[in-house]
């Protein structure tokens, strides 16, 4: 059931990467190490190199999230001042940061095909609008570790 509603949950990122201020109640914190991991598989898909600690991360209630934008956001990256706002049931999702992380290394808000349905597949979310640009990659299925452990 978590994994359906994840799916769910994640299709809306690719209308969410937009905002102009931060929620009310968003509260800014320090991103977990495996961002920092995350954020380097993201520069190896994209080829593209960005200062991680350059972004400001900003986690936000997903009711709030959704009253903001009135679409079903979950997530969004916002040029001004390089932030990321996540909702709570997003910040552990690695495909669904690591998709605003290639929006702040981008430093755009649109689906460049090349860098999320082709490149990134597999490491970025990318439903939706985003998957259905994308054609069928007759080399088959490419398979990312969702999640980290350290030992």
């Amino acid at each position: 059931m978590r994994s359906r509603g994840v799916t769910f949950a994640m299709a809306a990122l690719l209308v969410a990467c937009r905002g102009n201020d931060l929620p009310p109640h968003a509260t800014r914190f320090s991103p977990p190490e495996v961002y920092r991991t995350w954020w380097k598989m993201v520069e190896a898909c994209s080829g593209l190199r960005g200062a991680f600690d350059d972004v400001h991360w900003y986690r936000a209630s997903v009711v709030e999230l959704q009253e903001r934008e009135g679409n079903g956001t979950l997530a969004y990256w916002e040029e001004r001042g390089n932030r990321i706002v996540l909702s709570d049931n997003v910040v552990d999702f690695g495909r669904g940061v690591r998709h605003e992380m290639l929006h702040a290394l981008v430093r755009q808000r649109g689906h460049p095909r090349e860098l999320f349905a082709e490149r990134c597949a597999g490491v970025v979310q990318c439903e939706e609008q985003c998957a259905a640009r994308v054609a069928l990659d007759s080399t088959g299925p490419r398979f990312i570790q969702e999640t980290l452990t350290t030992a």
